[in-house]
């Protein structure tokens, strides 16, 4: 079924960044070649518990075509458990559409991580509050597709 921005699809969450289990939430699944937003799902392992942890987010792609996405947790101090999760274990499942695909996280570092921060507030100037406000620095992950093992 293909997705337009007028329609969406409620996913059932197990457990978001902010600790709420269970609950439904409409998420849309396109990418952003075809007009809509950039949001997909991603699925990680919970560092604490093993279980699978599925959180909707945005992203861009890099230079070359990869998806890379941001931790900015809406400029909290902390990080969002999603990415601590990819710290601890960098595999997991990106969906978008009807389409899973396993990637494997890579955070940005140095001279990288500053371009690729230019170009993401460049295209999205809201991203410059998170990171005065934070605290610490905001997580660039490139997420990478891995072959399916």
């Amino acid at each position: 079924m293909d997705a337009s921005p007028q329609e969406s699809h409620a996913v059932r969450i197990k457990d978001d960044d902010r600790g709420r289990q269970g609950i439904w939430r409409p998420v849309c699944l396109w990418d952003e070649t075809e007009g809509g937003s950039a949001v997909f799902l991603l699925t990680t392992v919970g560092r604490k518990s093993g279980e699978p942890r599925t959180v909707s987010l945005s992203h861009m792609t890099d230079e070359e075509g990869i998806p890379i996405t941001v931790g900015t947790y809406g400029g909290l101090p902390t990080e969002p458990a999603w990415v601590l999760n990819l710290r601890d274990n960098s595999d997991a499942v990106m969906q978008v559409r009807d389409q899973k695909t396993p990637v494997r996280a890579e955070f940005l570092e140095g001279d990288e991580w500053a371009s690729t921060w230019e170009r993401i507030v460049d295209r999205y100037p809201l991203y410059e509050d998170p990171l005065s406000t934070a605290n610490r620095d905001i997580p660039i992950i490139r997420l990478t597709a891995t072959p399916l093992s």
